[in-house]
């Protein structure tokens, strides 16, 4: 994956404590249900935040009058939905190991402003 071009999303910092603090909770214990569902959580937190990122911040770019702005509410309401659904059933599958490794994928996708 290092050759490959990224696009990135602000998170805010109380975003960057929870995944964290998400993360060293899930690996102490990954298999258990509770981290599951943290990690959905997790997830879940992200994706709204990036979506917010690029579906809102272009609305206010745009100026956006209120039929868009629903229709897009409505989209990235309904992608996140999705998200939280299919997240629930992929990580209940999903052994110790599988478990770590996304962990790591996770965190490394947090980069610190410098």
């Amino acid at each position: 994956m290092s050759n490959q071009a990224y696009l990135s999303s602000p998170m805010s910092e109380e975003t960057v404590a929870t995944i964290t603090n998400s993360l060293a909770s899930i690996r102490n214990n990954p298999t258990d249900k509770a981290s599951r569902t943290l990690f959905v959580e997790m997830v879940n937190t992200m994706t709204e935040e990036a979506m917010e990122f690029y579906f809102y911040g272009p609305m206010d770019i745009i100026k956006a009058g209120t039929m868009t702005r629903k229709f897009v509410s409505m989209g990235v309401s309904g992608s996140v939905k999705m998200v939280n659904s299919m997240g629930k059933k992929a990580v209940g599958s999903l052994d110790e190991q599988q478990m770590l490794q996304l962990c790591e994928f996770i965190e490394s996708l947090i980069h610190q402003k410098g």
